[in-house]
């Protein structure tokens, strides 16, 4: 692999960012999120069940629309370069992938990856390198981006 091509080098102090962290965020459809802990051998960061009652950062109560589970690296993964929270994850779930590409052919299962990124003054966006691109592709995941400007 030739790395010394790459324009953006891994840097965990990512002075372009404030915050970031990664969920793999699994919609179980008709089927319990618990049911998904045990398929994959793994415990969640998250489990909510449709119909719970939530309260919001506000304060206001709401109903879950949607049950899912939720792996996240906040907290766990220190540095500010989304590459390394995906490398994490993604060495979650490379273990347990068999079990997660059957989750999903499951009807009614959806699931995808979530990046947060909070920029310092909305310049100098993350940086995905093939590594990771391919990481995601072979675990058949789509990748999004929740981009706050600070």
């Amino acid at each position: 692999m030739n790395v010394i091509s790459r324009l953006t080098a891994i840097d965990d102090a990512y002075q372009t960012c404030v915050e970031t962290s990664v969920n793999l965020v699994i919609y179980s459809g008709e089927m319990s999120p618990l049911a998904v802990t045990a398929a994959l051998n793994m415990a969640p960061t998250e489990v909510k069940i449709s119909g719970e009652s939530i309260v919001s950062s506000i304060g206001r109560v709401r109903l879950v629309k949607k049950s899912y589970w939720l792996l996240s690296s906040k907290g766990l993964i220190e540095s500010k370069d989304v590459r390394r929270h995906l490398d994490w994850l993604t060495a979650q779930l490379t273990p347990v992938k068999s079990a997660l590409l059957r989750l999903q052919d499951v009807p009614g299962v959806k699931m995808f990856v979530d990046c947060k990124w909070s920029s310092r003054g909305g310049m100098g966006g993350p940086t995905l390198w093939p590594e990771q691109m391919l990481a995601l592709a072979e675990l058949n995941l789509e990748c999004g981006f929740d981009v706050f400007i600070e």
